[in-house]
């Protein structure tokens, strides 16, 4: 251990993998989690004595989508810039070590993609509750959507780690 990152070996064994796999699952599901949780609480709290409306030129529902638009891009950008800086800080090192420090890369970037989502989310699931407009809901469950189909698991690690190694192979 260095610090209090967590140090695999080169390359990283299955074990090591799996669980590293099972920490990154484990902390994007407590993000998706968070998230339904408030939703139903502001769902709830929301069908009391509320009228709900669906007005698309509401402004709060128009901010929402720019919001979470914002976020989906910056998300894009991230799972962009992220692995390029650190395919630059590792492409003197041997293939194994690469392997090992792609492994460790990839839960940062889980963790700031997942945020970019339910960041928006949280926002717009606090719009809902505060407006009543059932369309900040719609715009929710599409986060929620993104949020689900984007949860990693070992093959989708395995497959982001090794595009990487072919990038660097190719930029040597």
């Amino acid at each position: 251990m260095q610090g209090s990152q967590l140090q695999l070996s080169a390359p990283p064994t299955e074990a090591e993998k799996e669980n590293q796999t099972r920490t990154i699952q484990v902390i994007i599901a407590a993000l998706i989690m968070g998230f339904v949780t408030a939703g139903g609480i502001f769902l709830f709290l929301a069908m009391g004595d509320k009228e709900l409306l669906t007005d698309p030129s509401e402004f709060m529902f128009l901010f929402a989508i720019a919001f979470s638009s914002m976020c989906i891009v910056a998300r894009g950008v991230v799972g962009v810039v992220m692995p390029k800086a650190t395919l630059s800080q590792i492409k003197h090192l041997d293939r194994e070590e690469q392997e090992a420090r792609l492994w460790m890369s990839y839960q940062p970037l889980a963790i700031v993609r997942g945020a970019l989502l339910e960041g928006p989310g949280f926002f717009t699931l606090t719009m809902f509750f505060v407006t009543g407009n059932l369309l900040l809901l719609y715009v929710a469950m599409g986060l929620l959507f993104l949020m689900i189909i984007s949860f990693p698991s070992r093959f989708k690690i395995d497959n982001w780690v090794e595009d990487k190694l072919t990038q660097l192979d190719l930029n040597r």
